[in-house]
């Protein structure tokens, strides 16, 4: 019998209680509109059947979608390629702000995803992107007591080693063992009932609530969180093609060498005629290939009147209408494909990145709602979650056109580049920081000038901008002539 194994549910690390009894005071009471705060509908869907009858049953669409994958080149390199800037783009976390605290647990998060776990995060990402065949990828996380020291040093922060409960694995949970998804009375997912197979040949029914589950969804409707495989609207057109295969394979072995034709001669015999079916049925084209006949018969082929069904041309609309399923359609230009040129190709790249960039954020959004949180309360006395970010999937063209447009504005003097315009500027291009102990050496030079007196007569020190020595007015501040931002 299958042993049922129960999960004690623990709080929300997200609702962190503290005991204050300070409440907000707004205009309208939530006392006097309480039917307005709780849900009264539903986020479930009313599941419409697939028509396809192989894909009506999840198990059966799995195995579809498995053997589209595995069997067609232009599916699998479409997915690989669907996958490769997401797999590819660089993940780092920030911290919530600049405090100490904020940075050790940057750290600590930084530790426990990157380098800490059995399974290295890109093996991890691989079977998160199992949501586009499947439509959804479920996963456990599976924590352990384990020793941690940070690497970097933080002022302010006593870094002992010590233990922590640290995440040991995102334990991947198939599809396939997914019985059922059970939901809330409001369309909410709730558990997920397990089949788990043991070393021993068992299977045990084990019930994972939504709160031990991280689940990430491709192309969500409503509540349904097992989303829809990238691949059924690439079923139809891989079902035409695979039959127009096999339909090019029988034209070219029936019609290759044409068909073969024995005319019997007045006068044959019943001899001749059988030796005529056996030489017609059994001829056949390879380098031992000889045909031994009688005067009474003559053997050619029949020539076609008219030209073979294209079923390549075909085959290769579908070809082409698969990649264009996950936006690769410009890997297929220059293999028959004339629908674009190079400018074409370049504006369907963009668009499949930022597509791309959005699956990644989705990723990131799921990590820092589930886990982040848990990883930090777990440890932590604080809610200074730090955030997953990603980066490098197709920003440099929005970069160059994004910079172009900050430099047209600062030179028309739309605006001014003070400091903190360049801390906004560096955060959006991913540079570092300024450090404190940078010195603008202009800042020094005005410096300088407004400790001597220059401009109530005295000689500027070296290095100082002149701006206008010639005409200009002392404006109280020392300086003479143009500001110091407009001295060139």
């Amino acid at each position: 019998m299958p042993r049922l194994i129960p999960f004690k549910k623990k709080s929300t690390p997200r609702a962190p209680v503290t005991g204050t009894t300070y409440e907000a005071q707004g205009n309208v009471s939530p006392t006097q509109t309480a039917a307005s705060l709780g849900e009264l509908g539903s986020q479930a869907v009313t599941k419409i059947r697939d028509p396809v009858p192989i894909l009506g049953n999840p198990f059966q669409a799995a195995q579809t979608y498995t053997k589209m994958a595995r069997a067609d080149a232009s599916v699998r390199i479409s997915l690989r390629a669907g996958k490769a800037p997401v797999l590819g783009a660089d993940y780092y976390f920030e911290p919530c702000d600049d405090s100490p605290e904020a940075q050790l647990n940057k750290d600590f998060c930084d530790y426990a995803l990157f380098r800490g776990m059995t399974t290295p995060f890109l093996k991890t990402m691989e079977q998160i992107l199992r949501m586009y065949e499947n439509g959804w990828s479920l996963f456990e996380p599976v924590w352990e007591m384990r020793e941690w020291t940070p690497l970097n040093k933080i002022e302010g922060v006593q870094l002992n080693r010590r233990k922590y409960t640290l995440l040991r694995k995102l334990a991947v949970r198939p599809v396939s063992t997914i019985g059922k998804v059970n939901y809330d009375d409001n369309g909410g997912p709730k558990e997920f009932e397990h089949r788990a197979m043991r070393a021993n040949g068992d299977v045990d029914d084990v019930i994972i609530p939504i709160e031990k589950a991280i689940v990430f969804t491709f192309d969500q409707d409503g509540g349904d969180i097992t989303g829809n495989s990238i691949l059924r609207s690439a079923y139809q057109h891989w079902y035409y093609k695979d039959h127009l295969y096999k339909i090019d394979a029988i034209q070219k072995e029936r019609h290759g060498i044409g068909i073969p034709e024995v005319v019997l001669q007045p006068g044959y015999s019943s001899v001749d005629k059988n030796i005529a079916d056996e030489i017609a049925s059994n001829l056949r084209t390879n380098e031992k290939a000889f045909v031994v006949r009688s005067t009474m018969m003559t053997i050619g082929f029949i020539e076609l009147g008219v030209h073979p069904v294209d079923v390549m041309g075909s085959a290769q609309h579908h070809d082409g209408m698969i990649m264009k399923n996950i936006m690769v359609q410009f890997l297929n230009m220059g293999l028959g494909d004339t629908s674009g040129g190079r400018a074409t190709g370049a504006t369907a790249m963009d668009m499949f990145l930022k597509s791309m960039r959005y699956i990644a954020q989705t990723i990131c959004d799921a990590f820092n709602m589930y886990l982040v949180p848990q990883m930090i309360s777990y440890n932590f006395k604080n809610d200074k979650f730090p955030e997953l970010r990603v980066k490098n999937i197709g920003e440099t063209k929005d970069l160059q056109m994004w910079a172009s447009a900050i430099s047209n504005l600062v030179k028309q003097g739309a605006i001014q580049a003070d400091d903190e315009f360049e801390q906004w500027v560096r955060a959006n291009v991913d540079a570092p920081k300024r450090q404190a102990s940078f010195t603008d050496p202009n800042k020094v030079a005005i410096e300088k000038a407004k400790a001597s007196g220059f401009g109530n007569g005295s000689k500027p020190p070296t290095g100082t901008p002149q701006g206008n020595q010639g005409g200009g007015k002392n404006d109280g501040s020392g300086y003479v002539g143009k500001s110091p931002s407009s001295a060139e």
